[in-house]
């Protein structure tokens, strides 16, 4: 099954997040978190996503950072 359009906006932040992250000079930063929260703003007005999916997605992408954060060496 290909993606639906609401599921390929999701999958176009998680790369726009990915892309910003990779090329960032401080992926300590936590304005990275504020980044994330107003994105997801965003897709919540076009309808992509519930107010319930979003706090969801937000914390997913939060985690994902953290992860990726965790592995320096």
């Amino acid at each position: 099954m290909k993606p639906t359009p609401r599921q390929q906006k999701l999958i176009e932040e998680v790369l726009n997040q990915a892309h910003f992250w990779m090329n960032t000079n401080d992926l300590d930063s936590p304005t990275h978190y504020g980044d994330i929260e107003e994105e997801i703003n965003k897709l919540e007005w076009d309808e992509v996503v519930s107010n319930e999916e979003k706090k969801k997605f937000e914390d997913l992408l939060g985690d994902l950072l953290d992860f990726i954060k965790s592995k320096k060496y």
